[in-house]
């Protein structure tokens, strides 16, 4: 939705490099956005003010809904991007965020619908690139204003994303999953996943069953009615398996297309079981584990920042207890394809210092009160490689 608010009559005139680029980003031809946006990332302007830059993203809003109706992304995508689209579609997300980490006056942004729907994408590239700027309303909603980040962001979809798959799935940590010399054991090449019928399924089950009562005469002690609700929960129980060979034999789309088809799956289990499937089939491949892994925890990291303590307890500590000394231990690696990753974890870490029960874990994790630990080891190679940079 486009930002229909009017810039306030004492707002300061803008930098002159700042209002030639927002006139050529309102004006340039749409083909030529994504080179334009490419020439001036990273952010490259002093600090401004979104009201600045309204006619910019209004201009990114028509492009995100349009880009939603061609690709049918109110459903999972099916068609994949051209390589203009995610090209534009890639350069709009990032310099979104530019604009979100270096504006004030943020709250006039309204293009959340459209971004909610890009959640339903096929392509790993433009998730990421959606969930690091989802990252940044979290953090800047998420701690005063709760209803609200439930509105501009879909919490069920950011939790699937995140609880899709755990190590403990697999008996690996995420030092294991980050080893390209890591064996991958059978489970992560199979694929069980189990869910509930849905009400009005549940309710014909019930029916049915409630009908073959009145009938039978045999039926009537406390002890055979127990049995009975036993099996009504048994009876609503679905569970799916696919081995090695089925998982690989068809692409991710024909699998899920497949199991639509031979499953009546509720809808609010459709978008988990389709990533599940999909980090199944790319675990093998080191690259997009990397990816999946960044995914996960940027993820995990708007879900932290939006949600209270107890959720968080239930919802995540309960599956991971864990999962801070194992990502923070990640923070000390020195391989360059980790560094994504470690930006994902400081993320999530920040979130969870939030907790009261949690906090003291935190700087535990990453030895804060000591000038060897952790958070000196990233101070100094931060410091390091700008040094590098500046030579």
């Amino acid at each position: 939705m486009k930002i229909k608010k009017t810039p306030p009559k004492k707002l300061i005139n803008p930098p002159t490099k700042i209002q030639q680029l927002v006139e050529i980003l309102t004006n340039c031809p749409e083909n030529e956005l994504h080179k334009i946006i490419v020439e001036n990332s990273p952010w490259k302007n002093q600090k401004s003010d979104l009201y600045h830059w309204i006619s910019v993203l209004n201009r990114f809003d028509v492009i995100l809904e349009s880009i939603n109706q061609k690709y049918e992304l109110k459903h999972i995508q099916v068609k994949n991007f051209d390589e203009d689209s995610k090209n534009l579609l890639l350069s709009i997300l990032t310099f979104t965020r530019y604009l979100w980490e270096n504006c004030i006056n943020r709250n006039i942004y309204n293009s959340y619908e459209h971004l909610n729907l890009i959640l339903n994408t096929n392509d790993i590239d433009v998730l990421e690139a959606l969930l690091r700027l989802m990252l940044k309303f979290a953090q800047r909603l998420g701690n005063n204003n709760s209803r609200k980040v439930a509105i501009v962001i879909s919490i069920e979809k950011i939790y699937t994303l995140y609880h899709t798959w755990i190590s403990n799935d697999f008996n690996l940590t995420y030092t294991q999953l980050l080893d390209p010399k890591t064996t991958l054991p059978d489970e992560c090449f199979t694929l069980s996943y189990r869910y509930y019928k849905s009400g009005k399924q549940a309710a014909q089950a019930q029916a049915q069953i409630q009908n073959i009562t009145q009938k039978s005469e045999t039926l009537t002690t406390k002890h055979s009615k127990s049995s009975l609700k036993h099996k009504v929960s048994l009876d609503g129980l679905i569970s799916i398996n696919l081995n090695k060979a089925q998982l690989f034999e068809k692409s991710t789309q024909e699998i899920y297309n497949d199991l639509l088809t031979n499953y009546d799956i509720p809808s609010e289990h459709k978008y988990s079981i389709y990533h599940r499937i999909r980090f199944l089939k790319s675990i093998q491949d080191y690259n997009l584990r990397l990816k999946y892994i960044t995914i996960r925890l940027f993820a995990l990291s708007i879900y932290v920042q939006m949600v209270e303590e107890d959720v968080a307890t239930s919802k995540v500590f309960v599956y991971e207890p864990d999962l801070i000394s194992n990502i923070a231990e990640i923070l000390q690696s020195d391989d360059p394809n980790t560094y994504g990753i470690q930006t994902a974890i400081l993320s999530v870490l920040d979130g969870i210092i939030r907790y009261k029960s949690k906090n003291t874990f935190v700087l535990a994790a990453i030895n804060s009160s000591t000038n060897y630990g952790i958070l000196s080891y990233i101070f100094r190679k931060v410091i390091k490689n700008l040094d590098m940079d500046g030579k």
